[in-house]
């Protein structure tokens, strides 16, 4: 039914109730005022509430108040339309939020590889990641939709913002919770100000309050109603004198409530999760070390981190690689010298990296790996530059070790051809060794008597295994339960060495026994690259990047 035969069976309609005939200015006047209070015109009981409830007030014909004619019902004037402010407002903040959510979905989507290559996270936290990115291009879509038509004053507009709220609430909780797993393991997480968090909770809050007021939807609604012919509002203010259901202004209450609840929870939970974060760092940062064996090597005192591997020679001198390159420091000495390894540059990104690992043979040629440039480099003693060993085809070479021979041996994340390589001296190309369904290898090492061994950092295969010499297939170590074990070594006794960032421990499992132990080292924040010297002290990498350190705990 379009609208000017809508009016014309309202006017019927109250001429059968009243005896009386209304104009058409008239009876829009009184559509206004029902559309005001929400009352329902094809409810007769309501009708003739409202028509005797204004029995006594002036009439309005056109710009003129006239006074009521005998036996007419009279109408008040109309009330003037809703401004808009807060549905144009509203409105605004959607369009604003569908364009940043379109933004750091497609930037999530785009960088989702290079963090599930590259990071020190469990892998649910990857699944989460991609959720979080499907739901943020999911939460664009639905702002910008609902914004266009709050603009053209569609009614579903408005009801479409409030589910993209809802959903950009959900993927909100879904960054916080991927934001405090990496805290909790080493990472940025809430270490700058938490008002990027906060200001990611309180956009939706406030979009869907402003969206959720009464005036809003009047706004949005009002010539909606009266351009299509409904004269029928379905929702009734609770000031209105006629009668009514009460059933939507309690669900915009309850609403109301539960967003306003959220900020509150939501604040008081980021604050104090930044807050407790804090409070760790610094007591990390100041306190004194349990036990006195342990001392932090002077890599901290220059500007060289985030901090990557670790290698002892024969010597006893440490080397580090590290995002700035490679380091080494020579025994009794107060500062590191840096080796000529240079950055190389990523074959996915237009960006430079340092080395990601290192390893030292017995007569001092300094290997070192690069994940993101997918090669592998090898200093000679006396050479003034490096040179590419024959490793081709990698996916992103992660752990380096050499044995007593010269072979090499390395740890290689490809997604898509996850191994580890050997790479026997004077060999042109490398070969594969017979691990059994590895994920993402990210350390290797190997013994004297030539047992190869592996840590797997994947969400379903993760673990510490060995590949016998000459067997044509591994076998799983006792590091018992899923956790994220990354760096390893073995020194001369067999005894196995493995840094499990999740824990915050570094594992000793020796030779011949069932179950590792827990080496004595103190506020260890993520450790994750470890290694032995020919005495049996123990150096680890700990940290989360900007603060990273090298830790040494004594054998005696």
């Amino acid at each position: 039914m379009t609208g000017p035969d809508r009016i014309a069976e309202l006017s019927q309609r109250i001429t059968t109730l009243t005896g009386q005939t209304l104009s058409r200015d008239e009876v829009m006047t009184v559509v206004g005022r029902a559309f005001e209070h929400q009352v329902d015109l094809d409810d007769d009981g309501q009708l003739r509430a409202l028509l005797g409830g204004l029995a006594s007030s002036p009439v309005v014909r056109g710009p003129a108040v006239a006074a009521p004619q005998p036996g007419r019902p009279a109408v008040p004037p109309r009330e003037p339309s809703p401004s808009g402010a807060t549905a144009k407002t509203a409105a605004v903040l959607a369009l604003l939020g569908g364009i940043a959510n379109l933004a750091i979905g497609a930037v999530f989507f785009a960088t989702g590889n290079y963090v599930s290559e590259n990071d020190t996270m469990p892998g649910w936290y990857h699944a989460v990641y991609y959720v979080v990115a499907g739901g943020s291009v999911i939460v664009g879509g639905a702002l910008l939709t609902g914004a266009v038509m709050m603009f053209r004053r569609k009614r579903f507009g408005p009801r479409i913002v409030a589910v993209g709220c809802a959903l950009c609430l959900a993927v909100f909780f879904g960054d916080l919770a991927m934001t405090f797993a990496a805290a909790d393991e080493g990472g940025v997480g809430m270490s700058g100000s938490p008002g990027r968090h906060l200001s990611g909770l309180v956009f939706p809050v406030l979009t869907l309050v402003l969206v959720l007021l009464p005036s809003t939807k009047r706004w949005v609604m009002r010539e909606a109603l009266l351009a299509d012919g409904h004269l029928l509002p379905s929702q009734v203010p609770s000031d209105s004198p006629i009668p009514r259901t009460k059933t939507r202004g309690v669900v915009h209450i309850a609403g109301i409530v539960l967003v306003a609840a959220s900020v509150v929870a939501g604040g008081v939970f980021v604050v104090n999760h930044f807050v407790r974060t804090q409070s760790t760092r610094t007591q990390s940062t100041t306190a004194s070390s349990p036990d006195r064996r342990q001392i932090e090597l002077p890599f901290a005192d220059f500007d060289i981190v985030p901090l990557y591997g670790i290698a002892i020679d024969t010597g006893g001198n440490v080397y580090v690689s590290a995002e700035a390159g490679m380091f080494k420091l020579a025994p009794d000495t107060a500062a590191p010298i840096k080796l000529p390894f240079p950055k190389l540059r990523s074959t996915s990104y237009n960006e430079w990296h340092g080395p990601s690992d290192v390893a030292v043979d017995v007569a001092g040629n300094v290997y070192a790996t690069y994940g993101q440039a997918n090669r592998v480099l090898k200093l000679a003693v006396g050479a003034s530059a490096p040179s590419e060993l024959p490793l081709t085809d990698l996916g992103w070479p992660r752990g380096v070790a050499v044995d007593a021979a010269g072979n090499v041996y390395v740890a290689d994340a490809d997604s898509d051809n996850p191994r580890v390589l050997k790479l026997a001296v004077g060999a042109d190309a490398p070969t594969k060794l017979p691990f059994v369904e590895l994920e993402k290898p990210a350390g290797v090492a190997v013994d004297a008597g030539g047992n190869v061994y592996v840590t797997d950092v994947g969400a379903v295969h993760n673990g510490v295994f060995k590949l016998a010499a000459g067997s044509r297939t591994s076998t799983e170590l006792p590091f018992n339960g899923w956790s994220r074990r990354s760096g390893i070594v073995v020194d001369t006794a067999g005894d196995i060495y493995v840094v499990d960032e999740h824990a915050k421990k570094v594992l000793k499992l020796a030779a011949g026994a069932d179950a590792p132990t827990t080496l004595p080292f103190g506020d260890l924040n993520s450790p994750r690259a470890v290694a032995v010297d020919s005495t049996g002290d123990v150096y680890v990498i700990d940290g989360s990047g900007s603060n990273d350190r090298v830790v040494k705990l004594y054998a005696q």
